[in-house]
């Protein structure tokens, strides 16, 4: 509405009343816009062969778990489109019962006012693949995160076997153990109680690439030794060692590969001589 005619109206009358048109087009104009608030969520895969994956979502308010886990199918695919997701998320499962605004992102929607100062959020979210299943099987995802697991009176569990509270089998604990150690090089059976703080740490802060490069297992210096050792008196022989990923991490892989460079390099020295 311009001044001019404001003015005109309120001539002797001392205030101004709008037309029904005037208010519609007004309230256009000063109608609350239904609040949106933008988010990242970086995807960090149980399976090492995929990358992480980065998802910038417009409004978080308006997005579901199960949205998050179609954008994930539809930009990762691969494994992931015919397969069981998980994400999971301050060491425990999330489903669309979760408040992904509230209780993820920690959107703060008292503060909205001065939302554009604020930076938008980066969330990190595990996501374990699990078993194959069907297109049935697929449209009912998102009831079998919302099951409610068995209580259990047995003593707290540590490490990647707090997931069987939420829900994991023994076979999907035990796939993202192997996963986990083939990844970091970690050794469970040297160290147990340190192996299952790095568990612990990678499910509760996921902010990282792998756990703090100066924490080592006790036993992996041991480990690397015997690679060294392995690779300089076995020589090329040992490049048959690379073929069993399932027995040596890329940890213990590289040491070899380096003891088979000092083979090579006495090697080259004797000749020499």
């Amino acid at each position: 509405m311009s001044t001019a005619s404001l003015s005109s109206k309120a001539k002797g009358k001392g205030k101004a009343k709008a037309t029904p048109g005037e208010w519609s087009e007004s309230d256009q104009d000063e109608q609350p816009q239904s609040p949106s608030w933008p988010a990242t969520f970086i995807i960090k895969f149980s399976d090492n062969s995929l990358q992480d994956l980065t998802l910038d979502i417009d409004n978080v308010l308006e997005t579901t778990v199960s949205d998050l886990k179609k954008l994930i199918r539809q930009q990762s695919g691969g494994i992931t489109v015919n397969r069981r997701l998980r994400l999971i998320h301050s060491g425990r499962v999330i489903n669309d019962q979760t408040d992904l605004a509230r209780d993820v992102a920690k959107v703060n929607l008292s503060g909205q006012i001065n939302r554009v100062d604020q930076p938008v959020p980066r969330v990190y979210i595990h996501c374990s693949i699990g078993d194959i299943l069907s297109s049935q099987e697929l449209a009912r995802e998102s009831e079998y995160d919302s099951r409610v697991p068995h209580r259990s009176t047995l003593p707290e569990l540590r490490g990647f076997d707090r997931l069987r509270a939420t829900g994991f089998t023994e076979e999907d604990v035990a796939d993202l153990r192997r996963q986990f150690n083939a990844l970091y090089g970690t050794n469970p059976s040297q160290n147990p109680d340190e192996a299952a703080r790095l568990e612990e740490e990678w499910i509760d802060t996921g902010v990282g690439d792998a756990p703090t490069n100066n924490v080592v297992l006790g036993g992996d210096y041991l480990d690397d030794l015997v690679g060294v050792l392995m690779g300089m008196f076995l020589g090329v022989l040992a490049l048959f060692f690379f073929k069993e990923s399932s027995t040596f991490s890329p940890r213990q892989q590289r040491v070899i590969f380096f003891g088979i460079a000092i083979n090579f390099f006495y090697a080259v020295m004797r000749m020499l001589a």
